[in-house]
């Protein structure tokens, strides 16, 4: 007998390759002419950002950039502020990609290690983890139909990374000192931190709100030449056009530091109140598309041979995303007799999830006063945030706002809010059926046969064990579900 077969193929994004790779870098920073000499160095500090991530002709290729900060005492103990930018980039190849590959890049700092040379040079070493995930298009054939073959099909909702970029958010804010502050002498240090706040999608477009939190050290233009402290945020948004995106789509963005630049604004003969604060803060975003496949998983030809054919197709199901804010109590231990803290920053490095928690590490350093002047000091610990409990999940965190307290032993007892976006998802996989060879018609096929089944057995396995035809068991034994609520003694007709 013949039969017309047809065979389609079932397509999905999959992540076939992850890598963390080290980035070193070894910077050699000469001061600008404008600024005086290094008498001795009280903080160094960098933050690394990824500004594109692409993939042409088998190469991935990752750029970006490390902005370092240095704040110094010249010849004269009187403060200084330096910063710096350089550039890094990976390139390596893979085999056999496809024009649907992507890469999601996300990066996170290790540590910073300085050493003077001279007056005018400093020698500046760093340390970051990049994380990064290839995508590409995978192919997964299957059985579509099968003329007089019995085919049993299932719909499941999946959830794909359909897509990820790279982008930033410009800025480039005013701010006034109250009036009752100091003049600003020198700015000396810095710590700034951006948050996400919203993400909205529609056709081919996203709209990004975020908030970036800053808080400036800087001298007082007076004789005492005392160090001020002045803090502000401002509501950033930008709409990034990209082509594809659909109006359920699910975006995460990961955000970081990029580059920020501060100018004091002055009239000669006025105070000096106003500060110039610029730059860009940089973007990562993965794009969540939800779908339903529509599985061919098993067939067979009633009363006839047949063998089947399988492979599997591994679906991301029971999809979630969840946006939460927690407090997280983190206790921080800083080496040496401390005073006062004149500033902290705070960094995470990227989160990871694992058996239902969401595992990051913050790192800070201080500023602090001690009988020598100022010095900085740091501090790490391990923070585990409980989750929902699901197979693996797409996590970005960032601070929202925190608050600590010093006590007397130099430990920072810390409160950290939160701000968690999480797309959750178990991991399945699932049998399709890729081909089905029919043979011969089975002979002395008993009209009807008597079978005693059991408790939770398929209506579809015991059709198929017998080449009969689901429906009609169902039928002579007036069956209410095709999965069997008891033990029965079952009629199965011939097909």
């Amino acid at each position: 007998m013949d039969m017309q077969k047809e065979y389609s193929c079932l397509e999905k994004n999959c992540k076939i390759f992850t890598k963390v790779i080290d980035i070193e870098g070894d910077y050699q920073e000469s001061l600008p002419a404008y600024l005086d000499d290094i008498y001795r160095v009280v903080k160094c500090t960098s933050n690394s950002y990824v500004t594109s991530a692409d993939i042409s002709f088998n190469e991935v290729k990752i750029y970006g950039k490390c902005a370092i900060q240095i704040t110094y005492y010249n010849e004269k103990s009187r403060l200084c502020f330096a910063d710096f930018e350089e550039d890094f980039s990976k390139v390596f190849t893979l085999d056999n990609l496809t024009e649907s590959s992507f890469v999601r890049a996300v990066i996170c700092d290790k540590y910073t290690n300085f050493r003077v040379i001279n007056q005018r040079r400093i020698d500046v070493r760093t340390m970051s983890v990049l994380n990064i995930s290839v995508y590409d298009r995978v192919k997964f054939p299957t059985v579509k139909s099968f003329d007089s073959a019995k085919l049993k099909t299932r719909s499941v909702a999946t959830s794909d990374v359909a897509a990820s970029y790279i982008d930033k958010i410009d800025f480039d804010e005013e701010v006034t000192l109250p009036s009752d502050a100091a003049a600003i002498g020198r700015i000396i240090s810095s710590s700034t931190y951006p948050t996400v706040t919203d993400v909205k999608v529609i056709k081919d477009k996203m709209l990004i709100k975020a908030e970036l939190k800053t808080t400036i050290l800087y001298t007082a233009d007076d004789d005492d030449g005392g160090i001020e402290k002045a803090s502000y945020s401002f509501s950033l948004s930008k709409i990034v056009d990209r082509s594809g995106l659909e109006d359920d789509d699910t975006v995460i963005a990961d955000v970081a530091l990029g580059s920020v630049f501060f100018k004091i604004k002055g009239t000669a003969g006025e105070k000096v109140s106003v500060i110039n604060i610029f730059g860009d803060i940089a973007l990562g975003l993965t794009v969540i598309r939800e779908n339903t496949a529509e599985l061919v998983t098993d067939g067979y030809a009633a009363g006839r041979e047949s063998t089947g054919e399988y492979t599997e197709f591994t679906a991301s199901t029971d999809g979630r995303f969840v946006t939460e804010r927690k407090l997280v109590d983190v206790p921080l231990m800083l080496n040496g007799e401390i005073t006062e803290i004149k500033e902290l920053g705070l960094k995470l490095k990227s989160p990871n999830y694992k058996k239902g928690a969401i595992h990051t590490t913050v790192d800070a350093v201080a500023i602090v006063s001690n009988d020598g002047g100022l010095s900085s000091v740091s501090a790490s610990a391990d923070v585990d945030i409980p989750a929902e409990k699901y197979d693996d999940a797409i996590v970005s965190l960032c601070i929202d706002d925190y608050d600590y307290t010093l006590a007397a032993d130099g430990r920072i007892d810390m409160r950290l809010n939160l701000e968690i976006n999480a797309y959750y998802f178990n991991v399945s996989t699932i049998p399709v059926l890729a081909d089905i060879t029919i043979g011969d018609e089975i002979k002395n096929n008993h009209a009807l046969t008597v079978y005693f089944a059991k408790e939770n057995e398929k209506v579809w396995d015991i059709a198929k064990s017998f080449l009969s035809d689901e429906s009609k068991i169902i039928q002579e034994n007036a069956l209410k579900s095709d999965t069997l609520d008891s033990s029965k003694v079952l009629i199965i007709p011939r097909a």
